[in-house]
């Protein structure tokens, strides 16, 4: 019998994997036992509220915190830095203008360093292996689980979270092959991600990113959608009429429904309200109801003054279930209680949809 390790971190790889039928599907298979492994907090996994998530052939493990240390912290950000230097990515000259504003002199540092960096990519692999001697003290704390189980696979469901570093880099230490998922359209260009044997992602668009922005070779990458957007596929002939959900939201039938989710920027505030003027000073051609669905990690606070526009404007803020959420880097090695990241049940997902 073979064995996969699974990574489940958060509401990302919840979503992905249990949320659509990417269990249903490894699970059936007779001869493989699966391992999950994922953060407990007060001893309790954060998969305990989920029913599928049991059987004879899966076991649940508590997923060793990693806390990258400061000499860690910088390789990563010079191979990021190298990286972005050879190739142009938006998001990243749009941090690089925010902090001009913020700090003239941070940002100019940060010029300096990119001139000096280049754009060796030889530079990047090097980096990597300084990286792998730095940190090889801390692979006995992720080796436990690969001794007690001997995986033949490790899923990684998100790259970009911290906790999966740990074990991956121990289990490509190790030569045991890791596939890594994206788990959100923008994490190829947040930061720098750790390198892994295959990865699965959602389009085109992302096999274009890792060829051009990691090496990977197209062979490597297997584009298969959005793993959580399956639910919505299978789950349609439970969905609402539009006049029920007018009437659930609060909006009058008739009107033309403009939907607007939060960010926690600033500027929400001052988007809701041209919107809301707008319909009011009939700006907007024909007659629509603004539906305002607050970020989970969002205050509806924030939007008080806004009610003052009455019937025209809706607010509406999800339930927090679930997950856990680490705020800082301080907090990455406990497992004291968190406060909670949003993962929809069924019901909000329906409604969402």
């Amino acid at each position: 019998m073979k064995t996969i390790f699974i990574t489940i971190t958060g509401g990302y790889g919840i979503r992905n994997i249990f949320r659509s039928e990417a269990f249903k599907i490894i699970k059936s298979e007779k001869d493989l036992k699966i391992v999950i492994l994922t953060p407990f907090v007060n001893g309790k996994s954060i998969l305990a509220d989920f029913p599928d998530v049991k059987g004879e052939n899966i076991f649940i493990e508590d997923l060793a915190r990693y806390k990258p240390n400061i000499i860690e912290r910088v390789l990563r950000k010079m191979a990021e830095i190298i990286v972005f230097n050879i190739n142009y990515v938006g998001t990243i000259r749009a941090k690089e203008l925010r902090l001009k504003k913020k700090s003239r002199v941070k940002y100019l540092l940060t010029r300096f360093v990119k001139k000096i960096l280049g754009k060796n990519r030889n530079s990047i692999e090097a980096l990597e292996r300084l990286d792998n001697l730095l940190s090889k003290y801390k692979f006995a704390r992720y080796e436990q689980p690969f001794v007690k189980y001997r995986p033949s696979l490790v899923f990684s469901t998100d790259f970009l979270h911290p906790y999966e570093w740990g074990l991956t880099k121990t289990a490509r230490r190790l030569g045991i092959p890791v596939i890594t998922m994206i788990a959100n359209w923008d994490h190829l260009t947040k930061r720098m991600l750790s390198m892994s044997d295959r990865v699965i992602g959602w389009d085109e668009f992302n096999k274009r990113q890792l060829i051009k922005y990691y090496g990977y070779k197209p062979e490597d990458i297997l584009v298969a959608g959005i793993p959580h957007q399956d639910y919505f596929v299978h789950a349609r002939d439970k969905f609402l009429k539009k006049g029920e959900f007018l009437k659930k939201l609060g909006a009058k039938e008739g009107k033309k429904l403009i939907l607007y989710t939060t960010a926690r920027a600033q500027d929400d505030q001052s988007i809701i309200k041209i919107i809301c003027d707008a319909i009011k000073n009939g700006k907007i051609k024909y007659p629509a109801h603004l539906h305002v669905r607050i970020h989970p990690e969002d205050s509806l606070d924030r939007y008080e003054k806004l009610k003052e526009y009455g019937d025209l404007v809706t607010f509406e803020v999800p339930r927090r279930t679930v997950s856990e959420r680490v705020w800082s880097g301080r907090m990455l090695m406990t497992s004291a209680a968190r406060p909670e990241i949003w993962v929809p049940n069924e019901e909000e997902m329906i409604h969402y949809a």
